[in-house]
C-alpha cells in the first residue's frame, strides 16, 4: 500500500527567541558578491535554527588558498566555495571536459577520504564562462546551445560578430570542440561591461563571452548557449564542512541540506535563481544580508526546505489571517482526496518570525490517517503553541500542500481556536 504524504506549513509570528545551540559555527569565505550571498543565506539559516554563527573573511589573491587551509587546520567549520576552484585550482587537477557532476564527485571522495571533509550537493548554478546572445536572434535562429550556434557560425563563414570579454579566455577550444571558427575581423575583445552593453544593444554583436550568473544577463534576458560538452571548467557553489563539526553539531547537516534543497535542482533553473539574487545586490542595491532574509521570506523558499527534506511535491495555497484569540492551541480539520486505499501524512509545520529577521523552525508535528475506498479522506490535527510561547500574537498563516507523488491530492482546512 503506497502512503501518500501532505505538508501544511504555517508561518506563525510570535514573539520569543531561541537560545544558541552549543559552540559557534565559523563560516570562512573570501568576499566576492556570489560566495558572500550564499555564506548569509546559510549563516540565516543557521541562526533561524538556534545556532550562534561567526562570519570570518579572508581577502586577497590567494583567499581561497587561505580559506582551504583555514578549513583542514579548523580554524573555521565550513566553508562556501567553487568545486572547479579547489579541484582545478587548489588541488591542481587537469580539467579535460568533465561534466558538473563528475568535478563535484571526485573533488567529494578526495576531500572525505584525505581529510574528513564532507561536501554538500552544490548549488549547480556553474557559475563559469559562457557564450551570450540576444532572445531575438535565439528564437529567430532556433539557437540554444553551443552546437546549434557553431552550426550557425559555419553557415556564415565565420562572419559572426562575437564579443571576448575575459583576456584571460582563450576561444581555440571552444570553437574546436563545436566545429566552427570566427574570422580574425569578427572576433573582438571588450574590456568593460559599459563597452558591451553599448555594442549588444546596438547590434554590433551576434554572441560574447561572459559568467554564467552574471546579473546583466538577467537585466537584458540574454540567452546563455548550453555548452553541450563542458568546454568551460565547472564552478558549483557547495558547502565544504568539517565532519568533526558535524559530529559535535548533529542538526548541522540537515540545515544545511535544506539551505541547498531549496534552489532548483537543474543547471538552466539554479543559474536563473543564482543570478536572480545577485541582480538583487548589484541592479536593486540590496545588501547580501538584505536578500538573504529576503529569500527565507518567500514562500518558494519554505516549500523548497520542505521539498528537500520530505521529497514531496508542493502547491502555495494562500494565506490565512490569525486573530489575538489564538493564545493556546488550534485544530486544523483537513480533508481532501487520495488514491483509494492508501495513506496520507499531513505534517504541521510552525514558524515564528521577528521583524527583519528571518522565521524560526518551532516543530513538526503530523498525523496519518486511511483513504477510503471511495479516495476521500478526514482527519483533524492539533498544534499546541502553549509548549512553546506565551506571548500573545498576531499574523498570518501562509499554507503549503505537498504530496510526494503523482496525482496530487487535494485537501481544504478549517481552523478553530
Amino acid at each position: 500500500m503506497r502512503a501518500w504524504r501532505v505538508v501544511l506549513v504555517f508561518l506563525v509570528i510570535v514573539g520569543v527567541s531561541v537560545l544558541a545551540l552549543g559552540s559557534p559555527i565559523r563560516i570562512g569565505s573570501v568576499p566576492s558578491l556570489e560566495r558572500l550571498v550564499v555564506v548569509h543565506l546559510v549563516a540565516t539559516a543557521l541562526r533561524a535554527s538556534g545556532y550562534d554563527v561567526q562570519l570570518l573573511s579572508y581577502h586577497g589573491a590567494h583567499g581561497a588558498h587561505d580559506v582551504r587551509e583555514a578549513l583542514l587546520q579548523g580554524s573555521i567549520d565550513l566553508c562556501i566555495e567553487y568545486t572547479g576552484t579547489v579541484w582545478m585550482d587548489l588541488l591542481s587537477n587537469s580539467f579535460s571536459n568533465e561534466s558538473p557532476q563528475v568535478v563535484y564527485s571526485l573533488l567529494e571522495e578526495h576531500d572525505n577520504q584525505t581529510y574528513r571533509l564532507v561536501w554538500m550537493e552544490p548549488i549547480w548554478c556553474n557559475s563559469t564562462f559562457a557564450v551570450a546572445t540576444s532572445a531575438a536572434f535565439s528564437e529567430e535562429h532556433n539557437v540554444s546551445t553551443l552546437t546549434e550556434f557553431g552550426e550557425y557560425v559555419a553557415s556564415m563563414s565565420g562572419e559572426v560578430r562575437f564579443g571576448n570579454t575575459f583576456r584571460s579566455l582563450d576561444l581555440t577550444d571552444l570553437q574546436t570542440s563545436y566545429g566552427f571558427e570566427l574570422t580574425p575581423d569578427s572576433l573582438l575583445h571588450i574590456d568593460h561591461p559599459a563597452a558591451l552593453l553599448t555594442q549588444v544593444a546596438t547590434g554590433d554583436l551576434v554572441a560574447w563571452t561572459i559568467m554564467g550568473t552574471d546579473p546583466a544577463v538577467a537585466v537584458n534576458d540574454w540567452v546563455l548557449l548550453s555548452d553541450e560538452k563542458n568546454v568551460f571548467p565547472p564552478h558549483d557553489l557547495a558547502v565544504c564542512v568539517r565532519a568533526d563539526a558535524l559530529d559535535v553539531h548533529p542538526g548541522l547537516e540537515a540545515v544545511l541540506l535544506d539551505v541547498v534543497g531549496a534552489f532548483p535542482h537543474e543547471l538552466i533553473d539554479a543559474r536563473v535563481e543564482m543570478t536572480r539574487l545577485n541582480a538583487q545586490v548589484v541592479v536593486d542595491g540590496l545588501t547580501v544580508e538584505q536578500v538573504a532574509i529576503s529569500w527565507f521570506e518567500r514562500p518558494s523558499t519554505y516549500a523548497g526546505f520542505l521539498a528537500a527534506a520530505t521529497g514531496c511535491r508542493y502547491t502555495f495555497t494562500g494565506t490565512i489571517n490569525l486573530s489575538s484569540s489564538l493564545l493556546t492551541s488550534v485544530k486544523y480539520a483537513f480533508k481532501g482526496q487520495a488514491p483509494a486505499n492508501s495513506k496520507v501524512t499531513v505534517y504541521l509545520w510552525a514558524w515564528k518570525k521577528k521583524t527583519g529577521k528571518a522565521p524560526y523552525a518551532l516543530c513538526i508535528v503530523s498525523k496519518t490517517v486511511d483513504v477510503d475506498a471511495a479516495g476521500q479522506y478526514t482527519g483533524t490535527i492539533v498544534f499546541d503553541y502553549k509548549k512553546y510561547t506565551t506571548a500573545p500574537y498576531t499574523g498570518r498563516i501562509d499554507a503549503f500542500f505537498m504530496c510526494d507523488a503523482p496525482p496530487l491530492c487535494s485537501f481544504e482546512i478549517n481552523i478553530t481556536p
